[in-house]
């Protein structure tokens, strides 16, 4: 019904419940006996497994992992699969560790998620940052399940995001920041603008993604994880020959400051968007900009999508803005058809 299993330096228990496995931890450390031949069980790790046994006796189950064995599953997950947001997991599980502690999962409730839910809200994160906290620890429960740790689904009830941000640049603007901006920066915002790519994906190009002969660009891994191939058109050519290295130097990015890697260009970003008059732009409207000027441009949506990584049809349409001067053109359209 139950049995001891050494993992490492640590016992297990191991049983089985209508038919499903589980296993769990007694905290009991190997004391280096041996009985036989083999690991002798120690004290603690038999009084675990007799304690499980009365309980299955009477017919009840008796899973008692705690939330930060779910979480350690889920990074341990990340980490041998590699996943590149498992930096991201790792600050959101910063918040969700100290909150949880070693709660255990079968006591976890609609009130403890709205309780974390509050407290984040307290400390000033936003309704998006809760919601990606809270899909983690859906995760760890659906992979707690999946690995017979836990019996209780719970739900996750997200919170209300903001709408989209409506921020984005159109030609002009482009130019005139372009203008302004330092010599070092000019050339990946360019390449951003005409690409649609990610900031992480713009200065972490290299040159042996590049090829000239084959005129393409090749993004072996994104956030998606998926391989993308982006056509270098004439202007993208020139912003390429334009940052190569004059002397010959072999160097492995595209973009870099004077041979360096760009660590953080905010306050010449900054500067340079507030003096032509949109303060607070991000660097990653050029984006939602390129998803908007492709489309205008009659770029298939599938297209659009490929080169610029988004997974799914709801992330695209995330990056579908309207500008006043569209609607100003819809409108001028519509009163001319009269």
């Amino acid at each position: 019904m139950a049995s001891l299993v050494l993992r490492g330096r640590v016992w297990y228990v191991v049983w089985r419940f209508r038919g499903r496995q589980f296993w769990r931890s007694t905290g009991a450390a190997h004391d280096g006996k041996t009985q036989n031949g083999k690991p002798r069980p120690t004290a603690p790790a038999k009084r675990e497994l007799r304690r499980l046994e009365s309980s299955l006796e009477r017919g009840r189950n008796d899973t008692r992992t705690t939330l930060a064995e779910l979480f350690d599953m889920v990074e341990d997950h990340y980490a041998v699969a590699g996943f590149r947001s498992a930096a991201q997991l790792r600050s959101r599980l910063k918040h969700l560790r100290p909150f949880f502690g070693r709660t255990e999962a079968r006591h976890v409730s609609r009130a403890d998620l709205l309780a974390y839910s509050r407290r984040r809200k307290e400390e000033g994160a936003r309704a998006a940052t809760i919601n990606r906290e809270l899909e983690v620890v859906g995760r760890a429960f659906r992979m707690g399940r999946q690995a017979g740790q836990t019996e209780n689904p719970l739900t996750i009830e997200k919170l209300r995001e903001a709408p989209p941000r409506q921020g984005f640049f159109d030609a002009g603007e482009v130019a005139a920041l372009l203008a302004r901006l330092p010599d070092y920066l000019r050339a990946p915002v360019e390449f951003a603008w005409l690409t649609g790519w990610r900031r992480g994906e713009v200065y972490g190009l290299e040159w042996r993604q590049v090829d000239f002969g084959a005129g393409e660009i090749r993004l072996g891994t994104s956030k998606t994880d998926r391989p993308r191939v982006f056509p270098i058109t004439p202007r993208i050519g020139e912003l390429l020959e334009s940052v190569k290295p004059e002397d010959g130097t072999i160097r492995a990015l595209v973009f870099t400051r004077y041979g360096r890697p760009v660590a953080d260009f905010r306050k010449a970003w900054a500067t340079a968007c507030a003096a032509i008059g949109k303060p607070g732009t991000l660097f990653h409207d050029l984006r939602r900009s390129a998803a908007r000027r492709m489309e205008a441009d009659g770029v298939p949506r599938s297209v659009i999508m490929a080169l610029m990584g988004h997974s799914t049809e709801a992330m695209f349409h995330r990056y579908r803005i309207v500008s006043q001067a569209d609607l100003r053109t819809v409108s001028n359209l519509l009163a001319n058809r009269r």
